[in-house]
């Protein structure tokens, strides 16, 4: 019997961009959270990795000197030379 009731507080954005992947997959968030709850069982805690960034991601994620790309094909042009 499904009787218990989570509430959660996120962006408007946040929501928006998830409800827009799990339209486009087939869930509806009542789906989605039922699914993350028994990966949690399943795997007795959380179902990917949670880590302290180091030094160097800290340094990257902070960088204004990112490259951009229109399109995964754009960044593999680019990779490739």
């Amino acid at each position: 019997m499904k009787n218990a009731m989570i509430r959660a507080r996120v962006s408007e954005e946040l929501k928006a961009q998830a409800e827009a992947i799990m339209e486009a997959v087939g869930i509806n968030p009542t789906q989605a959270i039922t699914m993350f709850y028994k990966q949690l069982v399943l795997h007795r805690g959380l179902p990917f990795d949670v880590r302290v960034p180091n030094h160097v991601t800290l340094a990257a994620m902070e960088s204004d000197d990112l490259t951009t790309y229109s399109s995964p094909e754009a960044m593999f042009d680019d990779l490739d030379g």
